[in-house]
């Protein structure tokens, strides 16, 4: 049996949302599952989280969860605030 190369999770990430673009579609994003998540039901797998994205670490967060969900949190808020430019 051939060994296989593990698929690093951003190009799973991308292949999905690449998958979920349709013509009839105004956005990609499950709104209601995005609006129901939070740090306990969205990551099952704490040991594989993206540590070395942070640069301090946890830093001010005590822990690298909360600073990811506070990341998460900040990506979030921005993209809501984002509007569509007037044709």
């Amino acid at each position: 049996m051939k060994p296989q190369t593990p698929r690093l999770a951003h190009s799973t990430a991308y292949i999905k949302y690449i998958e979920r673009l349709k013509p009839d579609k105004n956005h990609v994003s499950n709104w209601e599952t995005q609006l129901k998540a939070n740090s306990d039901n969205s990551i099952p797998d704490r040991s594989v989280l993206p540590v070395s994205w942070l640069q301090n670490g946890a830093g001010s967060h005590g822990n690298v969860v909360d600073a990811l969900w506070a990341l998460r949190q900040f990506m979030f808020q921005d993209c809501l605030t984002l509007a569509k430019p007037n044709d």
